[in-house]
C-alpha cells in the first residue's frame, strides 16, 4: 500500500499523539540543549502533558565544560556494592555514588544527569566556569547572580553554606516558574576548585525536591575530584555490621 504525503502525515501525527498520551502526569518533560527548554515557561502546558513538569535545567553557558560520563558498578570482599558514576572534563576526573533509584540521563554535553525512576526530580552536576577571585572569596552576591542567571524567573527562598564535594559552598533554595498547578523548586549549590566551579542541584516538584534531599546529600557528600593530572582516589565503603 502507497501512502501519499498527506496520509504519511496523518500517521506520523497519531504516533506523536500517542507518545505523549504515555507522559505520566506529574512527571519531568526533558528537554535537550537545543530545544527552547531555556525560553520562559508557559502558564499553560503542552498538549499531552497536563500535570507534568518541565525540566529545563540550568540555562547553558558557554564557559560551562562538556562532559563524558560512565556508570560502573563497583564490589569488593568486605565492602559495600556501589553504582558510581565517573565523569572526565579537560583534564580533571569525577567520582560520585549513582542514589538508588536514579538513572543517568544525559542530555546536555555540559552536564551530567540523573533522574528519579518516577521522572519527578532529577539530581545535576556541571562545571559552571572558571574560578574568579570573587567566587574563591565565596562572595554571596557573585553566586545570587549566578543562580539567578542559571534560572531565569526563579525566586530565592533560602540561602546558607553547606558542605560539598569535600569543601563548602553557599546554596539556594529557588522556587522555580511552574505549570498551571504544578509547583517546581530546586536547590542549588556551588563549590569553587581548581578544577572550576562545581555546581551540584536537585530539581523537581516541590513536594518531590523536600521528601529527596537525602539523594541530594548522597550526589554532593560522595563526590571526589582529581588533582590536575587527573588522579582520582575515591573511598571505600565497608558493610556496616
Amino acid at each position: 500500500m502507497k501512502l501519499t504525503t498527506v496520509s504519511l502525515l496523518f500517521v506520523l501525527a497519531g504516533l506523536g499523539a500517542q507518545a505523549a498520551d504515555s507522559i505520566p502526569v506529574g512527571a519531568l518533560v526533558f528537554r535537550g540543549p537545543n530545544s527552547s527548554a531555556n525560553a520562559p515557561q508557559t502558564a499553560v502546558p503542552p498538549p499531552g502533558t497536563a500535570g507534568a513538569l518541565v525540566f529545563a535545567g540550568p540555562n547553558s553557558s558557554t564557559n560551562a565544560s562538556a562532559l563524558k560520563t560512565e556508570v560502573r558498578h563497583e564490589e569488593a570482599p568486605g565492602m559495600r556494592p556501589v553504582n558510581r558514576v565517573y565523569i572526565s572534563s579537560g583534564s580533571y576526573r569525577f567520582g560520585v555514588e549513582l542514589p538508588g533509584g536514579y538513572r543517568v540521563d544525559n542530555l546536555a554535553a555540559d552536564q551530567l544527569t540523573m533522574v528519579s525512576k518516577d521522572l519527578s526530580s532529577a539530581l545535576g552536576f556541571r562545571v559552571a566556569g572558571k574560578v574568579s577571585d570573587e567566587a574563591k572569596a565565596l562572595k554571596p552576591e557573585f553566586y545570587r547572580d549566578l543562580v539567578l542567571e542559571q534560572y531565569p524567573g526563579a525566586k530565592i527562598t533560602e540561602e546558607f553554606m553547606m558542605p560539598a564535594a569535600c569543601a563548602i559552598g553557599p546554596a539556594f533554595d529557588l522556587q522555580l516558574p511552574g505549570m498551571k498547578g504544578v509547583a517546581r523548586s530546586a536547590r542549588v549549590t556551588f563549590v569553587p576548585t581548581e578544577a572550576g566551579i562545581l555546581q551540584f542541584s536537585i530539581t523537581g516538584s516541590a513536594e518531590k525536591v523536600k521528601v529527596s534531599l537525602a539523594d541530594f546529600h548522597t550526589l554532593v557528600l560522595t563526590f571526589r575530584a582529581s588533582d590536575r593530572n587527573g588522579k582520582l582516589e575515591m573511598p571505600s565503603l565497608p558493610i556496616r555490621i
